[in-house]
């Protein structure tokens, strides 16, 4: 038959004749010339009529001839069969409700691709520019049977609509399958690493990242690419943390080294950092229409003085019960434990400090009340300016990163989520609360972050050397550096160094005496200074005491016997 493409098999009979009725007239020789009796020229209508050859071939033996062109194709055959192939798909469109024979293309490879063939679920039918390539997983429908008629039918038969989220998705997830077992090809390997980089580039740029996100992580198996959800697997924020967390025998999967930090955090794969804190908790923001900072820059408005932090960490303590208040100014550097630390911006906050302890440990309900702030904190509600509520606020004239131990407790505090950084979960949430409990791994993989407390007032942060829990409170009050000031702050520009520490010490001296007469609970406060070439927080001097002791007299006032409690203070100076 003349057209009739050469590497296709005329239809052949086990017999030389054949009935009539089994004939079909030559017009259809493109759809079944492989598969039933064709006329070979064409004949008069009226005898095509009668002996019923002009009949419409029946989808199944359609089908059949789609398949051994696909048996037989090659790139070089395309010119030969691309009409054949046309002429069916034009077919069925027009004819795929006639019976369910259609039914069987469903799990077969039949969509011409372009250089092959493959199943409905593996065409996509509209692209754009800006559209993948997602080859050898995915094809876009060719241009040649691109048409309007046949775009119906395609999508009848479940093809895909366009590229999407879920459809890059689903391709992470094939190249995924493709490696779980022992294949392994250097070639395809760089191939489809290089396509899921693609892909995932193309992911973080949407709002609401797929939690289903496939992300390669590294392998020493040459000829493999490894995919991992996001939540599966790390990227390294600091080289040290690796040793840390290899250290302890955890098994991590490190994102592939082609992906970038900034491409790992848009993804929601979390840090090392974030591994080695997912027990901690956040910190809730203070109010929902101003930045935090704005916030307190406006608070601290009030308690200018330089008696102000002192007295209103008095005050708290005495609040929560406490009988007994320690400061301490260290001038201690710590240029030794400036690694290894929550994150490194934490660097800034490990010089001389302000310390304040208390012998009351906070409750449940303490601890609430000084890690959520919002309440307390609102402008135009000066009724619950309560314990912990904006008188705490006023140890930002001093600070920007304020931090306590109390109980089993570590909070640190950083209104402007620069400081703890890749510390923090949700930068909504100013600051981390670690419970030492559940946190042993923290305090030893970043034992730099929290040296400092060792030894001060009694507190031990070491995971090593016993129980991590303090009786008492302690507060740490990294002081504003000149650095911190022109960072900017957006707290306060105050820097606070030796001077201005002596300055404040003196007026805290001068007015203690008053604190005491208004305490309930506190009896008892000291002043100490450790130097800064001191290492142990034991040889700090003592400044200056305060204690007040009560004594039961009996008088006789109106001539009557009574038994009276009289306040008493005794003071004692240290040079």
């Amino acid at each position: 038959m003349e057209h009739f493409p050469d590497m296709l098999p005329w239809y052949a009979s086990a017999f030389p004749f054949c009935k009539p009725a089994d004939l079909f007239d030559p017009q259809f020789f493109l759809l079944i010339g492989s598969v039933q009796p064709v006329l070979q020229r064409s004949v008069q209508s009226e005898l095509s009529r009668v002996f019923s050859w002009n009949k419409t071939p029946n989808i199944k033996s359609v089908i059949e001839q789609l398949f051994i062109i696909i048996r037989v194709y090659e790139d070089k055959y395309k010119p030969h069969l691309l009409p054949s192939i046309y002429h069916i798909y034009n077919f069925l469109s027009e004819n795929h409700n006639r019976g369910s024979e259609v039914t069987l293309l469903e799990t077969e490879k039949w969509i011409w691709s372009g250089s092959g063939f493959e199943p409905s679920c593996n065409m996509i039918l509209k692209t754009t520019d800006s559209d993948i390539s997602l080859k050898p997983y995915l094809f876009s429908l060719p241009p040649e049977i691109r048409i309007p008629k046949l775009l119906q039918f395609f999508k009848r038969m479940n093809c895909v609509i366009c590229q999407d989220t879920d459809l890059l998705l689903r391709v992470l997830q094939m190249i995924q399958y493709k490696y779980e077992g022992r294949y392994q090809n250097e070639r395809e390997s760089k191939s489809d690493l290089h396509l899921c980089m693609k892909i995932l580039n193309s992911l973080k740029e949407c709002d609401d990242i797929d939690e289903r996100v496939l992300i390669p992580v590294y392998t020493n198996t040459s000829g493999k690419v490894i995919l991992k959800l996001a939540n599966e697997c790390n990227y390294c924020n600091d080289d040290w943390l690796k040793g840390a967390a290899e250290d302890d025998g955890d098994e991590i999967y490190y994102v592939h080294p082609d992906i970038s930090h900034d491409t790992a955090v848009k993804l929601g794969v979390p840090s090392l950092t974030d591994k080695l804190l997912q027990d901690t908790e956040g910190i809730e923001e203070w109010g929902q229409n101003e930045p935090l900072t704005t916030r307190i820059n406006k608070l601290i408005q009030d308690y200018k003085d330089g008696l102000s932090v002192p007295k209103e960490i008095v005050q708290n303590a005495d609040d929560a019960g406490a009988t007994k208040v320690s400061f301490m100014y260290d001038e201690r550097e710590n240029e030794q434990f400036r690694t290894k630390l929550l994150d490194s911006n934490m660097a800034h906050c490990q010089g001389p400090a302000l310390w304040a302890y208390n012998d009351a440990t906070f409750t449940q309900k303490d601890l609430k009340n000084i890690t959520k702030l919002s309440g307390a904190t609102k402008e135009d509600d000066s009724s619950k300016i309560g314990k912990f509520g904006l008188g705490f606020c006023s140890v930002y004239n001093l600070t920007e990163v304020p931090s306590f131990v109390s109980g089993n407790q570590i909070v640190i505090f950083d209104p402007h989520t620069t400081y703890l950084g890749s510390a923090l979960k949700n930068k909504n949430q100013p600051g981390i609360k670690i419970d030492t409990r559940k946190n042993h791994h923290v305090l030893k993989r970043m034992s730099s972050q929290f040296e400092p407390y060792n030894g001060v007032f009694g507190c031990n942060l070491n995971a090593g050397k016993g129980n991590l829990s303090f009786d008492g409170t302690l507060f740490r009050f990294p002081l504003r550096t000149e650095q911190q000031a022109n960072a900017p702050s957006k707290i306060s520009d105050k820097v606070y160094n030796r001077k201005e520490m002596k300055e404040l010490i003196e007026i805290f001296v001068k007015a203690c005496g008053n604190l005491l007469l208004f305490t309930q609970n506190v009896n008892e406060i000291e002043f100490y200074h450790l130097q800064a070439d001191r290492t142990d927080p034991t040889e700090a001097a003592l400044l200056y005491s305060l204690y007040r002791e009560f004594k039961n007299t009996i008088e006789k006032p109106f001539g009557k016997k009574e038994l009276y409690r009289k306040k008493y203070n005794s003071v004692t100076r240290y040079v």
